[in-house]
């Protein structure tokens, strides 16, 4: 029959490593701030525990046994092992060291968020950031909110009770086809992307455009707005950059987009138009996160947001 496993007690462990070290009872117990009997007692418990014999007791002082020898390299790691994980569970409970995780919506990472994510690395390079990109925004606060990110960057998120920080604002731009009657121009006023929303494919945060242009339309009389003969869409709207471009291309269909994502999509016989006015729109990309789930490391995270928040 085999002999339980003996519990293994670090107190005693780093008094055998400290012992081994000095040779000594006297000079380690007052290095451990013990009494020479408190850490005579400690080895002989864990001499008990163990059932070897790990010093031998003389005029020279404590001398390792064979057996203690050989127990001392494995009782080194261990101790050295727990030291580390001390260590780390201060930085943890300071806010300095842990893993964050962060999701990412395509079309966010412009200057205003690199420059966040280099000053975190730089001023709390402990902390642990591990990422995953989203096509949608949807799925990212979807991720969030089920408790698989701990914050994530989007564009214009809802007001849901979120708590959130504005890294950035971002124009937006036009994209239309050739041969579309913003053809041609270096700009497009915001009063003709409104008067032509039953034409343009719009974001999520800007639906209300839509809807309230398609009910003048239906007010006055008037049909929707019709793309390359294709039924009116009044206010359609789009969460995938893809999706949209792909409209563009295939239907002769005009899209309102983000600056930053119409940086990523340039194609031949396309224009991008930037959309100019007091009034016109800007998209917000902001860090948000749940209130009741910050962690130490999350708040460092936060932190170091607040300082890159834009005006």
């Amino acid at each position: 029959m085999t002999a339980a496993t003996p519990p293994i007690d670090l107190r005693l462990l780093s008094s055998f490593v400290a012992l081994a070290d000095e040779g000594n009872f006297g000079r380690t117990a007052r290095s451990l701030h013990l009494s020479p009997s408190s850490l005579s007692q400690q080895i002989k418990s864990l001499e008990a525990s163990w059932g070897v014999t790990l010093f031998t007791r003389g005029a020279r002082g404590a001398v390792l046994t064979p057996e203690g020898a050989r127990l001392l390299a494995g009782a080194r790691r261990l101790v050295a092992g727990a030291s580390s994980y001390r260590d780390e569970v201060v930085e943890v409970a300071d806010g300095l060291a842990g893993t964050v995780r962060l999701g990412f919506v395509e079309g966010t990472l412009g200057d205003a968020v690199v420059a966040w994510l280099r000053t975190l690395r730089r001023d709390a390079p402990d902390v642990r950031l591990v990422s995953r990109g989203h096509r949608r925004r949807e799925h990212a606060l979807r991720s969030l909110r089920a408790g698989w990110h701990d914050a994530a960057v989007v564009v214009d998120p809802p007001d849901d009770g979120l708590d959130r920080v504005t890294l950035a604002r971002v124009p937006y731009v036009v994209v239309v086809p050739s041969g579309d009657p913003l053809w041609g121009r270096e700009a497009a006023p915001w009063t003709a992307v409104v008067e032509r929303s039953a034409d343009i494919r719009l974001p999520p945060s800007l639906a209300d455009v839509g809807d309230a242009a398609g009910a003048r339309g239906g007010r006055d009389g008037g049909a929707p707005g019709r793309a390359a003969g294709r039924p009116g869409r009044s206010g359609a709207v789009t969460s995938h950059v893809t999706d949209t471009i792909l409209d563009v291309v295939q239907h002769d269909r005009p899209a309102l987009l983000t600056a930053l994502d119409a940086a990523r999509h340039r194609l031949p016989d396309v224009a991008y138009l930037e959309v100019t006015g007091d009034d016109a729109p800007v998209a917000s990309v902001e860090l948000v996160w749940r209130a009741e789930d910050v962690t130490p490391s999350l708040a460092t995270v936060v932190d170091v947001a607040r300082r890159h928040a834009a005006p």
